[in-house]
């Protein structure tokens, strides 16, 4: 029988080679009061009205945590079935596709407004008011 050539490196060497595994990773810095909108590129206004809404979901996810975790795998597999990038990808060719039609028209109501039509009747440039 013939016998296969072993590896290259003995398990040993590639083991020692490896750094160790919690030396790289450091722990998160915790913030004092949780999730917060205090993004400096968020507006003002829209994190006014985010306040209460993260407010109302931290809420809901302390008073009934299985109902929030029920909520959120429905919501992830919900987006995860939904075939999101079809229907974009679906509205976006009906929109370039409807695009030249829609332009044309624009533009021949635009030259039909500029010249006027055969039935609008101009008076002469140098005719005078009619007083009453």
């Amino acid at each position: 029988m013939r016998q296969l050539p072993g590896p290259p490196f003995s398990g040993r060497s590639l083991i020692v080679g490896l750094p160790r595994i919690g030396s790289c990773v450091r722990p998160p810095k915790r913030k004092e009061e949780g999730m917060s909108t205090s993004d400096p590129s968020v507006s003002p206004a829209a994190r006014n009205s985010l306040d209460p809404l993260v407010e109302r979901v931290e809420v809901f996810a302390r008073e009934k945590p299985t109902k929030a975790i029920s909520a959120a795998f429905g919501t992830g597999l919900l987006l995860a079935l939904l075939p999101i990038g079809g229907v974009v990808t679906g509205i976006l060719r009906l929109v370039l596709l409807l695009l030249r039609p829609v332009l044309l028209v624009l533009g021949l109501v635009r030259l039909y407004e500029e010249f006027g039509g055969c039935c609008r009747k101009s008076a002469p440039e140098n005719a005078e008011p009619v007083k009453e």
